[in-house]
């Protein structure tokens, strides 16, 4: 009697850990489902919000042009804004396949040695143009022979939203300086700027460890537009490399947001 008392009562303790088990994976599965759900609504509502005016203006350019009653000084003015209007969505939609993929699928990096000033410039290079159309200066002060271990499609792509967003939030005429600072085998990159800077709440927000949610969007000093997914792809991109991004700032002063990154041996 009291060895099948004792198997009886072994049998239920292991059917109620696998239970326990099955139960957590199911939880874990409805977590993970209810993630992929939140994504999906969003790309869909960034997508159907922010695609609707680029379109509506590459249709309306189209119709004045069909009319041919347009000035060459008009059609000069709306295509600059049509392209300026198109490389936002352009950014806007590569940023947005980024996070998505970086959400549902995942990212693993590629870590290799790489001149931090070699990818600074080039980025610098791509956003100069935009830059120039507020009259903002960007000096970099990085030096030649800067090495960090990372991946290096993933660091100018942070880098480039860092710098986008700087443009972005700093008023016409103003200054954006970059430079890297050694610190115990790590390289930090600091993107300076004099803009409109951050709230206490969004600083707070922004460097809480692991928060990785979409914020909402806030125009520019030119009134330019966002989405909210560009800094949460860079802590998301800045974490998989084993790096760590911090904000400090100062409304109306402007703002250093600084990307650390292993140093290269």
């Amino acid at each position: 009697m009291a060895a099948v008392l004792f198997a009886s009562a072994l049998f239920v303790f292991y059917a109620q850990r696998k239970t326990a088990r099955l139960n957590k994976i199911v939880s874990e599965q409805k977590l993970e489902l209810e993630k992929l759900g939140k994504v999906k609504d969003r790309m869909f509502s960034l997508v159907s919000h922010d695609m609707r005016i680029p379109v509506n203006s590459l249709i309306s350019f189209i119709q004045l042009l069909e009319g041919g009653h347009i000035s060459q000084e008009k059609l000069t003015k709306y295509a600059a804004n049509l392209k300026n209007t198109l490389g936002y969505t352009s950014a806007m939609m590569e940023n947005l396949l980024n996070w998505a993929s970086s959400q549902m699928e995942g990212y693993k990096p590629i870590l290799e040695k790489f001149d931090v000033e070699l990818c600074a410039r080039d980025v610098i290079n791509s956003l100069q143009i935009t830059a120039n159309q507020k009259n903002i200066r960007i000096e970099s002060e990085i030096k030649s022979g800067t090495l960090c271990l990372a991946d290096m499609n993933m660091t100018s792509l942070v880098l480039r939203n860092l710098i986008s967003n700087a443009i972005k939030f700093t008023p016409n005429n103003g200054l954006i300086k970059i430079n890297t600072v050694d610190k115990a085998g790590q390289v930090l990159i600091n993107i300076i700027d004099n803009g409109i800077g951050l709230s206490k709440s969004q600083i707070q927000k922004f460097n809480q460890p692991g928060n990785q949610e979409t914020g909402e969007s806030t125009l520019g000093t030119n009134k330019e537009k966002g989405t909210g997914i560009g800094l949460v792809l860079c802590k998301t991109f800045t974490s998989l490399m084993n790096g760590s991004l911090q904000v400090v700032s100062q409304q109306h002063i402007g703002s250093t947001f600084t990307l650390q990154l292993p140093k290269a041996m």
